[in-house]
């Protein structure tokens, strides 16, 4: 990787920055500003803004807005004892990627954020840049909803937070974050302990990845013993609501015992069979006396989480393998008294929004539950003309001889809060190639990377 960006991604990996604790890596980027003599504004919400002045011959060219965000999820292998609170993130060359040592490697988007600390540091040409960076992109766009935009005065943005060297985002699905809640009467009853925790499957991130067929580690599992006369006493699972679930653990109480050895081989079976080669099932019984949910508490939370819908909901009518809508259940957990289930609903069409709402609120008025929704982001709808979108489709075919794939993403990005915030913005996305993000096998490929480097910088350059 080219040595001034590596620098700064690893100065970035070191610094712990798991979402809601930023508080480090902001102070890092306003200290990055202030050495080297830029203006910079750090907003209540730890949001760090900066302008460096155009390059000499540069001063007549608008100026551009570059923005990634700070944050990271932060998943971990199974045994792994890293504290995304405390620990950096240790980085590993491998074979032609850089991936992190059991964890999430922060690409998404540390990487965002290194290129353009580079081309801040450097002496390479430029347009007067403006500099965003963003904290709590990942839970909520909690940072994008707090910026002020009036900070700016250039009215172009792009944004360094997509996944896919060659492809140009114009546009991204809107999200809701919906947290569902059934309340359960708990009891003591005796009787045959059964404890299970399903764990190494792929996961994913929920919006890029949830087209792909990977196993949700919830449903899997509830679908799998659904058969089974047993009361509830626990189940809990996933870590985001944003990454399709890659672990749970569950435990039941039942009237008899059974052969575990069986049940433990067919379950890992039927996984195996549905791609998830590196699964790992724990099963153990005894018997003993635990709080359970009764009887009509348990079967309305299995009744809930066999019926919700998860996964892809639909595609675009005229657009092939485009998807619209989608429903990712990533965290479910319990309590004294209920069950508290995570939804993340990801959207291109309001219509298709409000009719999987509209589903899930019979869905919990079945199983007397209780609703909160939160943290929506807008829908970012294509600009029908935008001359950024046509000067950097340009420049990648004048640099690489190829055309540039113009794409709808289902991820969400900040360029919809942003453009709903500043409504003549002309705002796009690119990034280098990074797989397997909001998982521990996330990676960034090197040369990637420094392809898409060169071109910001010839962007830069050429710029009008």
């Amino acid at each position: 990787m080219r040595e001034d960006v590596y620098y700064f991604f690893k100065e970035i990996s070191e610094i712990p920055r798991e979402t809601y604790h930023i508080e480090k890596i902001s102070n890092y980027l306003v200290e990055f500003a202030k050495e080297r003599g830029l203006e910079v504004y750090q907003d209540p919400s730890l949001n760090v803004m900066m302008r460096k002045n155009a390059s000499i011959g540069y001063e007549d060219k608008k100026p551009i807005i570059l923005q990634a965000h700070m944050d990271m999820v932060c998943q971990k292998v199974e045994g792994s004892f890293h504290d995304f609170q405390k620990d950096g993130v240790e980085i590993i060359n491998d074979n032609g990627f850089l991936r992190a040592n059991g964890t999430t490697l922060g690409a998404d988007d540390g990487i965002g954020i290194a290129m353009i600390l580079a081309l801040l540091d450097g002496n390479y040409p430029h347009p007067k840049i403006e500099a965003l960076f963003t904290v709590n992109e990942e839970v909520g766009m909690d940072g994008a909803f707090a910026v002020d935009m009036n900070w700016f005065s250039s009215n172009r943005l792009i944004n360094l937070d997509s996944e896919d060297e060659g492809i140009l985002t114009v546009g991204c699905a809107g999200g809701v974050q919906f947290n569902v809640s059934i309340p359960g009467v708990r009891m003591k009853k005796a009787g045959f302990i059964l404890t299970m925790e399903l764990s190494g499957l792929r996961g994913g991130h929920s919006g890029v990845d949830i087209d792909k067929n990977r196993v949700n580690a919830i449903r899997f599992l509830v679908n799998e013993l659904s058969q089974l006369p047993f009361l509830l006493i626990s189940i809990d699972g996933g870590k985001v609501d944003n990454a399709i679930c890659d672990q749970v653990s569950l435990s039941i109480l039942l009237k008899e015992n059974l052969d575990i050895h069986d049940l433990q081989s067919k379950i890992l079976a039927k996984v195996k069979e549905l791609g998830e080669s590196s699964a790992v099932l724990k099963i153990n019984c005894i018997y003993g006396e635990r709080e359970v949910f009764d009887q009509n508490s348990t079967s309305k939370i299995l009744s809930y989480l066999k019926n919700v819908p998860d996964g892809v909901i639909s595609y675009y009518q005229n657009i092939s393998h485009q998807l619209c809508a989608s429903l990712n259940m990533g965290i479910i957990r319990t309590d004294d008294s209920s069950v508290m289930i995570h939804h993340l609903i990801r959207s291109s069409s309001e219509k298709e929004r409000k009719k999987i709402l509209h589903q899930l609120f019979l869905l919990v008025e079945h199983s007397r539950g209780l609703i909160h929704e939160s943290n929506s982001f807008p829908i970012w709808s294509p600009q029908e003309k935008s001359s950024l979108r046509r000067y950097l489709e340009e420049k990648y075919f004048e640099m690489f001889g190829e055309n540039m794939k113009i794409e709808i993403t289902h991820g969400g990005l900040e360029c919809g809060v942003l453009v709903s915030k500043k409504k003549d913005l002309d705002c796009v996305s690119i990034g280098p190639n990074v797989m397997d993000v909001h998982t521990p096998k996330e990676r960034v490929e090197i040369e990637s990377v420094n392809r898409m480097f060169d071109y910001l910088l010839l962007l830069m350059k050429d710029i009008i």
